[in-house]
Protein backbone atom coordinates (compact mmCIF):
# COMPACT_ATOMS: atom_id res chain seq x y z
CA UNK A 1 0.00 0.00 0.00
CA UNK A 2 1.20 3.06 -0.95
CA UNK A 3 -0.41 6.16 1.14
CA UNK A 4 -0.59 9.99 -0.62
CA UNK A 5 -0.31 13.09 1.07
CA UNK A 6 -2.63 15.72 1.90
CA UNK A 7 -3.24 17.82 -1.25
CA UNK A 8 -2.75 21.41 -1.11
CA UNK A 9 -6.65 21.69 -1.21
CA UNK A 10 -6.81 19.43 2.07
CA UNK A 11 -4.54 21.33 3.30
CA UNK A 12 -6.29 24.76 3.00
CA UNK A 13 -9.47 22.77 4.27
CA UNK A 14 -7.21 21.94 7.75
CA UNK A 15 -7.99 18.40 6.69
CA UNK A 16 -5.28 16.25 8.87
CA UNK A 17 -3.91 13.01 7.59
CA UNK A 18 -6.10 9.82 8.89
CA UNK A 19 -3.66 7.20 8.52
CA UNK A 20 0.19 6.53 9.05
CA UNK A 21 2.83 4.11 8.29
CA UNK A 22 4.95 2.25 10.48
CA UNK A 23 8.57 2.94 10.92
CA UNK A 24 8.90 -1.00 9.81
CA UNK A 25 7.10 -0.37 6.90
CA UNK A 26 4.84 -3.12 7.47
CA UNK A 27 1.49 -1.60 8.78
CA UNK A 28 -0.77 1.27 8.84
CA UNK A 29 -2.30 2.87 11.44
CA UNK A 30 -5.59 4.90 11.43
CA UNK A 31 -6.90 7.95 13.67
CA UNK A 32 -8.28 7.37 16.46
CA UNK A 33 -11.44 7.47 16.70
CA UNK A 34 -13.95 7.59 19.23
CA UNK A 35 -14.04 3.31 19.64
CA UNK A 36 -9.99 3.07 19.04
CA UNK A 37 -7.25 3.33 16.99
CA UNK A 38 -7.00 0.26 14.34
CA UNK A 39 -4.06 -1.34 12.28
CA UNK A 40 -4.01 -3.42 9.53
CA UNK A 41 -1.06 -4.84 8.12
CA UNK A 42 0.57 -5.16 5.19
CA UNK A 43 3.30 -6.75 2.75
CA UNK A 44 4.77 -3.08 2.70
CA UNK A 45 3.29 0.27 3.26
CA UNK A 46 5.24 3.12 2.06
CA UNK A 47 4.76 6.61 3.10
CA UNK A 48 3.39 9.46 0.74
CA UNK A 49 6.48 10.94 0.58
CA UNK A 50 9.06 8.25 -1.42
CA UNK A 51 10.16 9.10 -4.79
CA UNK A 52 9.09 7.16 -7.54
CA UNK A 53 12.10 5.53 -7.61
CA UNK A 54 12.07 4.22 -4.56
CA UNK A 55 8.52 3.01 -4.92
CA UNK A 56 10.02 1.43 -8.02
CA UNK A 57 12.69 -0.48 -6.22
CA UNK A 58 10.72 -1.46 -3.08
CA UNK A 59 7.44 -2.45 -5.12
CA UNK A 60 8.47 -5.52 -5.83
CA UNK A 61 7.70 -4.96 -9.50
CA UNK A 62 11.26 -5.84 -10.78
CA UNK A 63 11.29 -9.19 -9.51
CA UNK A 64 7.85 -9.65 -11.73
CA UNK A 65 9.69 -7.67 -15.14
CA UNK A 66 12.65 -10.39 -14.92
CA UNK A 67 9.77 -13.20 -14.44
CA UNK A 68 7.89 -11.66 -17.54
CA UNK A 69 11.46 -11.98 -20.02
CA UNK A 70 11.82 -15.83 -18.17
CA UNK A 71 8.03 -16.50 -20.40
CA UNK A 72 6.31 -16.68 -16.90
CA UNK A 73 2.72 -14.63 -16.91
CA UNK A 74 2.50 -11.62 -14.86
CA UNK A 75 0.67 -8.65 -13.60
CA UNK A 76 0.79 -5.30 -11.45
CA UNK A 77 -2.86 -3.94 -11.00
CA UNK A 78 -3.17 -0.68 -9.12
CA UNK A 79 -6.52 -0.31 -6.89
CA UNK A 80 -7.64 2.49 -4.58
CA UNK A 81 -10.58 4.62 -5.25
CA UNK A 82 -10.74 7.74 -7.38
CA UNK A 83 -8.42 10.87 -6.61
CA UNK A 84 -6.02 7.99 -4.49
CA UNK A 85 -2.89 8.43 -6.56
CA UNK A 86 -3.28 5.70 -8.98
CA UNK A 87 -2.61 7.43 -12.50
CA UNK A 88 0.62 8.96 -10.09
CA UNK A 89 1.82 6.00 -9.08
CA UNK A 90 1.36 3.79 -12.39
CA UNK A 91 2.38 7.01 -14.85
CA UNK A 92 3.45 10.05 -13.50
CA UNK A 93 1.68 13.51 -13.05
CA UNK A 94 -1.46 14.46 -14.39
CA UNK A 95 -0.09 16.92 -16.49
CA UNK A 96 2.76 14.17 -18.01
CA UNK A 97 -0.42 12.46 -19.13
CA UNK A 98 -2.53 15.06 -20.59
CA UNK A 99 -5.74 14.57 -18.40
CA UNK A 100 -7.03 17.53 -19.64
CA UNK A 101 -5.54 17.13 -22.99
CA UNK A 102 -9.43 16.49 -24.79
CA UNK A 103 -11.25 19.63 -22.79
CA UNK A 104 -9.04 21.62 -25.39
CA UNK A 105 -11.33 21.05 -28.48
CA UNK A 106 -8.69 19.70 -31.49
CA UNK A 107 -9.25 18.93 -35.00
CA UNK A 108 -8.50 15.13 -36.22
CA UNK A 109 -5.23 16.29 -37.79
CA UNK A 110 -3.66 17.91 -34.82
CA UNK A 111 -4.46 14.54 -32.86
CA UNK A 112 -1.25 13.20 -33.40
CA UNK A 113 0.95 16.47 -32.24
CA UNK A 114 -0.88 16.17 -29.36
CA UNK A 115 -0.21 12.30 -28.77
CA UNK A 116 3.71 13.07 -29.65
CA UNK A 117 3.76 15.75 -26.78
CA UNK A 118 2.27 13.69 -24.48
CA UNK A 119 4.75 10.90 -25.68
CA UNK A 120 7.66 13.25 -25.01
CA UNK A 121 5.66 14.27 -21.40
CA UNK A 122 5.78 11.27 -20.01
CA UNK A 123 9.52 10.21 -21.09
CA UNK A 124 11.14 13.74 -20.59
CA UNK A 125 9.48 15.88 -18.35
CA UNK A 126 10.11 15.74 -14.70
CA UNK A 127 11.49 11.91 -15.26
CA UNK A 128 12.70 12.00 -11.67
CA UNK A 129 8.35 12.15 -11.13
CA UNK A 130 7.78 8.96 -13.99
CA UNK A 131 6.01 6.51 -13.20
CA UNK A 132 5.44 2.74 -12.78
CA UNK A 133 4.77 2.11 -16.48
CA UNK A 134 7.49 4.15 -18.18
CA UNK A 135 9.90 3.06 -15.89
CA UNK A 136 9.56 -0.25 -16.49
CA UNK A 137 9.40 0.28 -20.40
CA UNK A 138 12.64 2.20 -20.17
CA UNK A 139 14.02 -1.35 -17.77
CA UNK A 140 12.76 -3.70 -19.93
CA UNK A 141 14.33 -2.54 -23.19
CA UNK A 142 17.99 -2.13 -21.40
CA UNK A 143 17.59 -5.82 -19.83
CA UNK A 144 16.50 -7.46 -23.22
CA UNK A 145 19.64 -5.08 -24.61
CA UNK A 146 21.69 -6.94 -21.91
CA UNK A 147 20.56 -10.15 -22.59
CA UNK A 148 20.74 -10.19 -26.03
CA UNK A 149 24.43 -9.29 -25.67
CA UNK A 150 25.28 -12.47 -23.38
CA UNK A 151 22.91 -14.63 -25.80
CA UNK A 152 22.97 -13.29 -29.16
CA UNK A 153 20.76 -16.07 -30.58
CA UNK A 154 18.30 -15.25 -28.06
CA UNK A 155 14.90 -12.96 -29.76
CA UNK A 156 12.35 -11.10 -27.80
CA UNK A 157 9.57 -9.91 -28.98
CA UNK A 158 7.61 -6.95 -27.55
CA UNK A 159 4.01 -6.02 -28.90
CA UNK A 160 1.59 -3.83 -26.77
CA UNK A 161 -2.20 -3.09 -26.33
CA UNK A 162 -4.22 -0.52 -24.16
CA UNK A 163 -7.80 -1.20 -23.66
CA UNK A 164 -10.07 0.02 -20.59
CA UNK A 165 -13.49 -1.15 -19.19
CA UNK A 166 -15.31 2.01 -18.66
CA UNK A 167 -19.41 1.57 -17.88
CA UNK A 168 -18.80 -2.40 -17.78
CA UNK A 169 -17.55 -2.24 -21.59
CA UNK A 170 -14.17 -3.24 -22.55
CA UNK A 171 -13.04 -0.79 -25.31
CA UNK A 172 -9.85 -0.70 -27.19
CA UNK A 173 -7.76 2.54 -26.52
CA UNK A 174 -5.73 2.05 -29.95
CA UNK A 175 -8.69 1.77 -32.35
CA UNK A 176 -11.23 4.44 -32.01
CA UNK A 177 -12.19 3.15 -28.59
CA UNK A 178 -13.98 -0.05 -30.31
CA UNK A 179 -15.90 -2.23 -28.10
CA UNK A 180 -14.18 -5.13 -27.77
CA UNK A 181 -15.58 -9.03 -26.37
CA UNK A 182 -14.07 -10.71 -23.86
CA UNK A 183 -14.03 -14.64 -25.32
CA UNK A 184 -12.99 -17.95 -23.78
CA UNK A 185 -10.28 -20.09 -25.64
CA UNK A 186 -10.40 -24.19 -26.13
CA UNK A 187 -7.39 -24.07 -24.24
CA UNK A 188 -9.98 -21.94 -20.97
CA UNK A 189 -8.37 -18.89 -21.06
CA UNK A 190 -9.61 -16.01 -21.67
CA UNK A 191 -8.60 -13.14 -24.27
CA UNK A 192 -9.84 -9.95 -25.98
CA UNK A 193 -11.37 -10.58 -29.88
CA UNK A 194 -9.91 -8.38 -32.19
CA UNK A 195 -7.96 -6.22 -29.53
CA UNK A 196 -5.16 -4.52 -31.67
CA UNK A 197 -1.43 -5.15 -30.80
CA UNK A 198 1.61 -2.63 -31.94
CA UNK A 199 4.45 -4.29 -32.39
CA UNK A 200 7.48 -2.53 -30.33
CA UNK A 201 10.80 -2.34 -31.35
CA UNK A 202 12.31 0.20 -29.19
CA UNK A 203 11.11 1.77 -26.28
CA UNK A 204 10.02 4.85 -28.46
CA UNK A 205 7.18 2.71 -30.32
CA UNK A 206 6.19 1.84 -26.69
CA UNK A 207 6.06 5.00 -25.20
CA UNK A 208 4.12 6.57 -27.93
CA UNK A 209 1.53 3.23 -27.62
CA UNK A 210 1.44 5.07 -24.17
CA UNK A 211 0.70 8.15 -24.98
CA UNK A 212 -1.69 7.18 -27.61
CA UNK A 213 -3.82 5.28 -25.05
CA UNK A 214 -4.00 7.38 -22.51
CA UNK A 215 -4.72 10.28 -24.61
CA UNK A 216 -7.83 8.54 -25.41
CA UNK A 217 -9.04 7.30 -21.95
CA UNK A 218 -12.45 8.12 -21.03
Amino acid sequence: IRLRPLLDKEKQLGDEPSISPSPDGRTVQFAQTALAASTVSFDLCVSGFVTQLDFMNESGVLPLLRGCLAGKCVTVMAYGQTGSGKTFSMIGPEENVGANSKDVLVDSDSVPEVVSKLCSNICAKQEQRQGLIPRCIKKLFQTIKALHAREPSTRYTVSASFVEIYNERVQDLLSNCKPLNVRQSPQKTFFLEDVTSIPCAREQDLMAVLATGCYNRA
